[in-house]
């Protein structure tokens, strides 16, 4: 079945990042069970590690999108936001740390120096 292609452990250097997004929206319309979070940021990043890099350009903008509204919830509400990751703080920070990593051994730009800023900041008050 061609499209089971996209759940290869992975990615071709030479996919899209259509593709690469298609790998996690794919399991969802197969009617396939979601793995538990944990294994599914760990795969994520791993596949990250060997995407092209127009792949990790799209996931480099969607992530610093996505801290940079993080960032905004946390200064308005503090830390109650938290509770609204089945991770926690601990889980999500540990999650974009990681993400700043990959992206820095992966080749480092103006945005992964501004995920690692918004990051950082996120993480002030955290200890880990």
């Amino acid at each position: 079945m061609p499209q089971l292609l996209f759940l290869r452990s992975v990615p071709s250097r030479r996919e899209s990042p259509l593709d690469f997004c298609r790998t996690f929206a794919l399991r969802r319309v197969l009617g396939l069970p979601k793995p538990p979070c944990q294994e599914r940021k760990t795969r994520y990043l791993e596949n990250l590690r060997h995407a092209s890099l127009a792949v990790r350009r799209v996931s480099l903008a969607d992530k610093l999108h996505n801290a940079r509204s993080l960032l905004a919830q946390w200064r308005q509400k503090g830390d109650t936001i938290w509770t609204e990751f089945t991770r926690g703080k601990e889980g999500t920070l540990w999650f974009y740390r990681s993400l700043v990593q990959v992206y820095r051994e992966t080749g480092s730009d103006f945005m992964t120096d501004e995920l690692d800023r918004v990051v950082l900041e996120l993480c002030q008050d955290d200890n880990q």
